[in-house]
């Protein structure tokens, strides 16, 4: 895990930054005490998890397992779940 200060460019949202850094939007919000959405030039707190990865829209658990190099069983096992849904972060 790598944490480090980011400034919000224009149009960036939690969910934009969810995505770029690889940091659960719960993190992101919980960490910085997020009551309303981020404003161009807000400084945030960034906690990257290197060991997640972030549901893609036409993901699926064959190509996941592809992309990340795993046995689809063993993720499957890992994330104790027998689905995986778009923006949902699991573990590597």
């Amino acid at each position: 895990m790598e944490k480090f200060f980011y400034r919000v460019k224009q149009n960036e949202t939690v969910s934009i930054l969810s995505k770029k850094f690889n940091c659960p939007q719960t993190i992101l919000i919980k960490e910085n005490n997020l009551k309303c959405e981020l404003s161009e030039g807000d400084i945030v707190l960034i906690e990257r998890h290197e060991d997640l990865y972030m549901i893609e829209p036409k993901d699926n658990l064959q190509n996941i397992s592809e992309k990340l190099n795993e046995n689809s069983e063993y993720l499957l096992e890992k994330n104790k779940t027998p689905y995986f849904f778009y923006g949902e972060m699991i573990t590597k």
